[in-house]
């Protein structure tokens, strides 16, 4: 086949901003871990008026007792001396404590100069803090998210946070754990501890110890089934991949060999030694590779419409997409075969990637093969062009009519080994657990499980890394990284994450894409990753649903309606006799309540009224690093509904009205090296120069928290026009 055109070079570039572990990292088993010695769990929380932001308590949990003491002020001294005070512990060797809460970030905030005194960790809106104090500097054990450069004292105090396992309300936790949260208005704990302080400590404890109980109950689970300490393992999905690594994987599962480097390291003497560490290492096609990076593409998300539509209507959702393609698909291990393949019939009957060239008869409304054009961050399904994909994608768009004109690419013919693999017992198990399970909590817990660990199979770090940047700032005694030429100075290359496997992780995926692409044919109004909108009456019987239904799995219908308003993929809304049953918001800042309001005033008026909406956000780290806020502060957000189609195809009636008509969409034919000066939605181009008035407007929503990406889509500018606007 001829060379990349520019479509998939941009593929290649996006590649090139990780590191070379991309190509050299295996995911290998781990050895089960001892458990911490004699830890000591604490649930922490604490209370502050509203109204002046002032702590008001401190309150601690055990599983047998609770205590609040009543403090104006903290920092991470007093905090170790209350602890202590409460465990009534003075004088004993070295001591973990673990001060479980909930949100950490709230409570961390309180804490005065957190910045300096503790080693931060940020895990999406979970967040974990680590303390040392004493003269002793003999080590602990490592434990896996801490740089081996940190060293460990008497007391070695960490705040967890239970967010980190159970994305959800502390209220929800507490309800699950058997221990309901009280109900008190937050706004008013000032007040509420001069009128009743008999009140405010039954409230304070209750929280702290809903904190310690869920995790005892989560610890000891986990301990007892899988023999994993979930104190080496800040998140649910850490926790999985762990599990996984000790109890499933016994061996690489790709060619690898072993190699040494010699290092240098200083010993508790003072005194430097050299010594040799040993890594696994890829030893593989490096070809096989780089196409499975190449064919790693998200989920599917399109509208095939756009508008009012009123009809009988059913939406169906795939019962566990992700797990479900696990066991279908066929997965490689060190040992597999691969084939080279240049033709079609050559690859048919094989499992891998490939770089294909294709043709979709006009007629058909739901091409399959994805493309990502290098002016646009979205994966479009024309009905002609060049894919890099999955084999599995493959067979199902000459399934439904495809023509493939080239291909070329690595493949392996199944054998027991690739489909019976370890990933699929791994899955049949906790999808077990799942269903066995009556405590909604742990039901919850294991299908986090079973999804986090698909995704880490691809996971790599942020270009700009938050605790670095805190690093920086504390070795330098900058406040704050506002200032955009030295924040542009941290950015490094990504590098990946322990479970590192592409050709699992684009396998896996591309199988979900082909299992979902064959429903949605049958004639969907709507795709969303695993789930559809189809008239009511729809035949949806095909070979994804027989495959789906062979492991358990099934295309369910969730919800019926009589009215579907459609605006893009991830942005609608189903009606049930004028009633919402189900909804997508993805971009807006309005709730659920909002969401629907907004809606049904418009449709009324049949125009947007351009309503504004107001969000409270939480000041989280990043906005502390980058942006000067204070931790935790309450910042105002306001922001418009964006009602844009979002051009992954084409409208049959452009000009329809929103609020009232309706209008059919098709498939784009083809994606082109550069796009056209014009669509639907306005201009491709992007402007030389920003009007003032458009400055300014950017400068007040960049201020709001609105990110540079989202000014570059909503101006048609690039992100460096909008970084070099703000600096002036």
């Amino acid at each position: 086949m001829e060379r990349l055109s520019k479509l998939g070079k941009m593929r290649l570039v996006e590649l090139s901003k990780i590191d070379d572990s991309k190509y050299s990292h295996v995911i290998h088993p781990l050895l089960t871990r001892n458990p911490v010695k004699n830890p000591i769990i604490v649930g922490f929380d604490s209370e502050w008026n509203s109204e002046t932001g002032r702590l008001l308590s401190v309150q601690f949990a055990t599983e047998n007792s609770a205590k609040v003491y009543y403090i104006h002020e903290l920092n991470a001294k007093t905090l170790l001396n209350y602890v202590l005070k409460f465990l009534k512990l003075r004088t004993i060797g070295k001591t973990r404590i673990y001060l479980i809460c909930h949100f950490a970030q709230a409570d961390i905030s309180k804490i005065s100069n957190y910045l300096s005194d503790f080693k931060l960790r940020v895990f999406n809106k979970a967040m974990s803090a680590e303390m040392i104090f004493a003269d002793d500097q003999t080590d602990y054990e490592n434990e896996i998210h801490q740089k081996r450069s940190f060293r460990k004292g008497k007391y070695y105090v960490k705040i967890l946070d239970l967010y980190g396992y159970f994305s959800q309300s502390l209220a929800n936790i507490g309800e699950l754990a058997g221990l309901p949260k009280l109900e008190e208005n937050r706004a008013k704990m000032h007040i509420l501890l001069k009128q009743d302080r008999r009140r405010y400590e039954a409230y304070a404890k209750r929280d702290a110890e809903i904190c310690v109980r869920a995790f005892y109950m989560l610890r000891r689970i986990f301990q007892e089934k899988f023999g994993v300490e979930i104190l080496f393992y800040p998140t649910i999905a850490g926790l999985a991949a762990a599990v996984f690594r000790t109890h499933y994987l016994k061996e690489p599962i790709v060619p690898n060999q072993i190699v040494g480097e010699i290092r240098k390291t200083r010993n508790k003497k003072n005194v430097w030694k050299e010594h040799v560490v040993k890594e696994t290492v890829f030893a593989g096609d490096l070809n096989v590779r780089r196409l499975s990076l190449l064919a790693y593409w998200g989920g599917r998300a399109e509208c095939y419409g756009r508008g009012l539509l009123h009809a009988p209507l059913e939406y169906y959702d795939v019962e566990s997409l992700y797990p479900s393609s696990t066991l279908l698909q066929p997965l490689p291990n060190k040992d597999t075969l691969w084939i080279k393949f240049d033709s079609w019939i050559e690859a048919k009957e094989l499992e891998g990637f490939c770089h294909v060239r294709f043709e979709f008869p006009k007629t058909q409304n739901y091409p399959c093969l994805p493309v990502m054009p290098f002016w646009a961050t979205k994966l479009y399904f024309p009905l002609k062009g060049e894919s890099h994909c999955t084999l599995a994608e493959v067979r199902t768009a000459v399934k439904l009519g495809a023509r493939i004109t080239a291909i070329d690419g690595f493949g392996f013919r199944p054998t027991p080994n690739e489909q019976n693999h370890v990933l699929g017992l791994f899955m049949k198990h906790f999808i077990q657990l799942k269903k066995n399970e009556e405590n909604q909590l742990m039901r919850e817990t294991w299908k986090l499980v079973i999804n986090s660990t698909i995704g880490k199979f691809c996971q790599r770090t942020h270009e700009y890394d938050v605790s670095e940047m805190l690093t920086y700032m504390k070795k330098t005694g900058m406040p704050d990284l506002t200032d955009y030429d030295v924040y542009k100075n941290l950015k490094h290359s990504q590098s990946v994450g322990g479970c590192w496997s592409p050709e699992w992780a684009a396998l896996i995926l591309g199988k979900a894409r082909s299992i979902i692409s064959e429903l949605v044919a049958c004639g969907s109004l709507l795709c969303s990753t695993d789930s559809g909108l189809f008239h009511k009456g729809t035949s949806l019987e095909c070979d994804a649903l027989k495959e789906l239904r062979s492991v358990g799995s099934d295309f369910v219908k969730e919800h019926e309606g009589d009215t579907a308003f459609l605006v893009r993929a991830r942005l609608y809304a189903i009606f049930k006799n004028d009633k919402i049953v189900k909804d997508a918001k993805h971009g807006t800042l309005a709730s659920k309540e909002e969401f629907s309001k907004i809606v049904a005033e418009n449709l009324e008026a049949k125009h947007d009224l351009k309503q504004q909406i107001h969000k409270t956000h939480l000041a989280g780290l990043k906005d502390v690093v980058r942006k000067g806020s204070k931790l935790n502060a309450e910042e105002i957000l306001e922001r418009t509904i964006k009602w844009d189609w979002d051009g992954k195809r084409i409208l049959k009636a452009p000009n329809a009205n929103l609020w009232c008509e309706w209008s059919n969409s098709e498939p784009v034919v083809e994606l082109t090296e550069f796009p056209e000066k014009s669509k639907q939605n306005g201009s491709f181009g992007r402007p030389r120069v920003l009007t003032k008035e458009q400055e300014a407007e950017i400068k007040r929503l960049r201020q709001t928290g609105v990110t540079i990406r989202k000014l570059a889509e909503q101006f048609h500018v690039g992100l460096a026009t909008i970084q070099r606007m703000i600096r002036k």
